[in-house]
């Protein structure tokens, strides 16, 4: 989502504009920017030498001056500014309780046994369209039907520490979501369907 690095910040937009929707904040950008130039300052035309934008969400000025103080240069000059990029609507965040689950996220099938001839058989996960042992969803695969994966699955969460919890029964990411699973075989790991 996001990434470091000496001299820059990458951020998926995508994320970041859900935060900032479901937030309702600006993304505020500011630009202090200096340059040296040997450019004298009688070679660069007045007009050019000082430059403003004022807009509702774009401010900047740039200035062009004498350089007293680096004996190798003969000019300075700096942008100042900064852009507010606004908060996309509410819906727009994509999780609950600014949009529907129903429209946030689209179902996710997951295979859940074999038919007669052999074809996989595939069944949503979403809970809302399961059965369950009350009679809700008649002839929809079980919330409790097994799902089994390769242990491989666990390896993204193991890789992270800082941020995931892998203990017996259970994988968790910081406070945010709990995912209880059966990883005590050595070949696979099981999470109900519903889960």
């Amino acid at each position: 989502m996001v990434r470091f690095e000496e001299n820059r910040v990458e951020v998926s937009l995508n994320y970041l504009r859900q935060f900032q929707a479901g937030t309702g904040l600006h993304l505020a950008v500011y630009v202090d920017s200096t340059r040296y130039s040997r450019t004298s300052l009688t070679d660069v035309p007045e007009h050019e030498r000082e430059h403003e934008m004022l807009g509702p969400f774009v401010r900047w000025r740039r200035d062009i001056a004498d350089c007293h103080f680096k004996k190798e240069f003969e000019t300075i000059s700096r942008l100042l500014g900064k852009v507010l990029l606004p908060p996309p609507p509410r819906e727009h965040a994509g999780v609950w309780p600014f949009a529907d689950d129903d429209e946030s996220e689209q179902d996710v099938a997951f295979i859940v046994g074999i038919d007669s001839v052999g074809n996989p058989v595939e069944s949503t996960s979403n809970p809302k369209k399961l059965a369950n042992f009350f009679g809700v969803n008649p002839g929809a695969c079980n919330y409790m039907t097994p799902v089994y994966f390769r242990r491989e699955v666990l390896q993204k969460y193991y890789s992270e520490p800082e941020r995931y919890s892998v203990v017996d029964g259970r994988v968790s990411c910081l406070s945010l979501w709990i995912c209880r699973i059966d990883n005590d075989l050595d070949s696979h790991v099981v999470v109900f369907l519903g889960q």
